[in-house]
């Protein structure tokens, strides 16, 4: 998850293990849609690990970069 100032920089907020699948902002937290990574398509997942991703829906304080839920 990132966030972008309004100078155009760009600060990773917070890391999630697996495939982004959708974003939702609300307020001051991103909800992501996480999958795994199909190991036949590890090459169109570049620095992800297949053995450590997870599917899941996660909750990110964007301001702090925690992961509520």
């Amino acid at each position: 998850v990132v966030s972008c100032g309004q100078d155009g920089s760009v600060e990773i907020v917070a890391r999630l293990r697996g495939w982004t699948r959708g974003l939702c902002a609300i307020g001051n937290l991103a909800i992501v849609g996480t999958s795994r990574i199909i190991p036949r398509f590890r090459a169109y997942a570049p620095g992800l690990e297949p053995d450590r991703c997870v599917c899941g829906l996660h909750a990110v304080d964007i301001k702090s970069g925690r992961v509520v839920a």
